[in-house]
C-alpha cells in the first residue's frame, strides 16, 4: 500500500494498437511501457489506469490485473458520445456526417468523458490517438508519448501532422532538437533495454534463424504485405545456409489474414518453420542465434540484446549502424542484397555506459506530480 505525501494524481496508461492485435486475449508485459510502468508504480504520489485504444473490440487483460474493456462502462459512454457527437455535427453541416467524421466525433467525445469521469491528471501510452490528444488538449491534460521505435523526424512530422502530443518520453542518445518544431518537449528517461548483457557471438552457418516479417508492404511476394522481394530473397538465401529458419508474423498483421498468409508461407518456403502463438519479442529472441528483418526498427532491442542482426533494406541498415555507433554496441549487423551478404558492421570495441541511464526519471516524475 502506498503512503502518500498529498492529493494522488491519477495517470492513465493507454495501450497501443501494435500490443493488442495479438488475439483476443493476452496477459503478458509491453517491453516497450514495462521499465515506464515498474517506476511509476513507485511513485506514491501517482495512482496507476491501464485502458486499451476504443478502436479494439475484445475484452482484453494486461499482466497488470487491469481490464481494459468493460461493457456496462463502454458501451453507454460509446452511446452517449454518439449523441454528443451527432448533435456536434449536424449543428454544423446541412446535410448528414459521413461516417468517417461521426466514428472521430465519437471517439473525442469518448475519452473526453473517461478523462472527466477518472479525473485524470496526465495521459502516458504508445501511439496515443488524434482523439485522445483532441480530448486531453480542450481539459488541459498533458498527454505523454513513449518513444515507440527510433526517432526520425520525417516520421515523427507525419504521424503528428496536425496534431501532437505535449511531450515525447525518449532517450538521451536520440536528436530530439527537431521536436520543438512540432511543439513537442522531450522528456529523457532511461534506455527500455538498458542493463541487459549483450552477446558477441557472430551468425554461424549452423545456427537458427528468426525471420521478423513485414505487415503494410506495398511490393511483397505474398500480395500482403507481409513479405518484401528483398526479404523473400534473403529468406531463400538463409535456408541454404542456416540450420533452421523460423518466420515471424508482425503482430498488428490483421487476424482476418493470417490464415492466408500461412497458407502462403507454406508455399513459398516449405523448408522454414511458421512461429506459433503471440509471444513478445524479447520472448522468442533468446531462442534464436540471429534475427533478419526488412523494414523495422526492433533491431534497436535486438542489437542492445546482443542479437545478431540481418537487414536487408539499406536505408534501415544504414540507421541501425548508426545507432550502434551512439550506443556503443558490439553486435554485428549484416546487410543483405539479392546476392547474398553486401557489408557488414561488427559494431564498436567497447559499449558506452553514459548511453545507458540507469536513474534518470526524474523530471518525468515532476512532470506528473507536479
Amino acid at each position: 500500500m502506498k503512503e502518500s505525501a498529498g492529493p494522488l494524481r491519477n495517470i492513465l496508461v493507454v495501450f497501443g494498437p501494435s500490443v493488442l492485435q495479438e488475439g483476443p486475449w493476452f496477459s503478458r508485459r509491453i517491453p516497450k511501457l514495462e521499465p515506464l510502468i515498474q517506476r511509476l508504480s513507485l511513485e506514491p504520489m501517482l495512482s496507476l489506469s491501464f485502458m486499451r485504444h476504443v478502436e479494439s473490440v475484445f475484452p482484453i487483460k494486461t499482466a497488470y490485473g487491469s481490464e481494459l474493456f468493460r461493457p456496462f462502462r463502454d458501451i453507454p459512454v460509446l452511446a452517449k458520445s454518439f449523441l454528443c457527437a451527432f448533435r456536434s455535427l449536424r449543428s454544423s453541416h446541412l446535410n448528414f456526417p459521413s461516417p468517417s467524421s461521426l466514428w472521430h466525433e465519437i471517439r473525442v467525445s469518448y475519452w473526453r468523458v473517461i478523462l472527466q469521469k477518472r479525473r485524470i491528471h496526465a495521459i502516458v501510452g504508445t501511439n496515443l490517438t488524434k482523439e485522445q490528444m483532441l480530448a486531453a488538449k480542450g481539459l488541459n491534460v498533458p498527454t505523454i508519448e513513449v518513444m515507440h521505435g527510433r526517432l526520425k523526424e520525417d516520421w515523427y512530422a507525419n504521424f503528428w501532422s496536425d496534431l501532437a502530443p505535449t511531450h515525447l518520453a525518449c532517450w538521451p542518445s536520440t536528436n530530439t532538437e527537431f521536436l520543438s518544431k512540432l511543439g513537442v518537449q522531450a522528456v529523457q528517461i532511461p534506455f527500455p533495454w538498458g542493463g541487459r548483457s549483450a552477446s558477441r557471438i557472430h551468425p554461424r552457418p549452423d545456427s537458427e534463424l528468426l525471420v521478423a516479417l513485414s505487415w503494410g508492404s506495398s511490393e511483397s511476394v505474398d500480395g500482403l504485405g507481409a513479405v518484401p522481394e528483398a526479404l523473400a530473397t534473403a529468406i531463400d538465401l538463409a535456408q541454404r545456409s542456416f540450420r533452421s529458419v523460423r518466420l515471424r508474423l508482425h503482430p498488428v498483421f490483421p487476424k482476418s489474414k493470417r490464415a492466408q498468409l500461412r497458407r502462403c508461407l507454406r508455399q513459398k518456403f516449405p523448408d522454414a518453420e511458421l512461429e506459433k502463438g503471440a509471444r513478445g519479442l524479447l520472448e522468442v529472441l533468446p531462442k534464436c542465434d540471429a534475427i533478419m528483418m526488412h523494414r523495422s526498427t526492433c533491431w534497436m532491442e535486438t542489437l542492445v540484446l546482443g542479437v545478431p542482426t540481418i537487414i536487408t533494406d539499406r536505408v534501415h541498415y544504414l540507421e541501425a549502424v548508426e545507432f550502434s555507433v551512439e550506443m556503443g554496441l558490439s553486435t554485428p549487423i549484416q546487410y543483405w542484397n539479392e546476392s547474398g551478404l553486401e557489408s557488414e558492421f561488427l559494431g564498436t570495441s567497447a559499449p558506452s555506459g553514459d548511453k545507458l541511464p540507469i536513474n534518470d526519471w526524474d523530471r518525468l516524475i515532476t512532470l506528473l506530480t507536479e
